[in-house]
């Protein structure tokens, strides 16, 4: 009986997370402040052909570790960061002097555009070619060859 109800558990955790991948999606409507510009951004500033949304937060470790992934990312297409329930007060001057691969770094400090986006964990990079969702990571990109 045990293992039948282990079993059930896993299910509900495999399901509970394919719910959520934000994969074959549509890019919401949003407008949010570009921490780079000082200005406000929405889905119509963004670029027309491919392009690389990844949501993380300085205080996400996991993010941190991404930062070489993005960079390579780079080479090939724009990136829209996303800081997700950020403090940016504690670290603007930070987030806003070191070398990043950004176009725009964009603040979702009460996480209502990810939440939208049905990203539940960090970091979530998703690829997106004319407004729509073709492909997403959740956690580590193991090879940024197969964006």
């Amino acid at each position: 009986m045990i293992s039948y109800l282990r079993l059930l558990v896993i299910c509900m955790f495999c399901f509970a997370l394919h719910a959520q991948t934000p994969q074959s999606l549509e890019l919401v409507a949003f407008n949010l402040q570009d921490l780079i510009g000082g200005h406000e951004v929405n889905e119509k500033d963004l670029p027309n052909d491919d392009y690389i949304i990844h949501f993380w937060a300085t205080w996400c470790a996991e993010c941190i570790k991404q930062e070489d992934s993005m960079t390579l990312l780079a080479k090939k297409y724009p990136i829209v960061g996303v800081l997700v329930r950020d403090m940016i007060e504690d670290d603007h001057d930070w987030i806003t002097t070191q070398l990043h691969p950004y176009t725009f770094l964009l603040n979702d400090d009460k996480g209502r555009f990810s939440k939208k986006m049905n990203v539940a964990y960090l970091p979530t990079t998703l690829k997106v070619s004319k407004g729509k969702i073709i492909q997403s990571v959740v956690g580590e990109i193991k090879n940024v060859e197969d964006f």
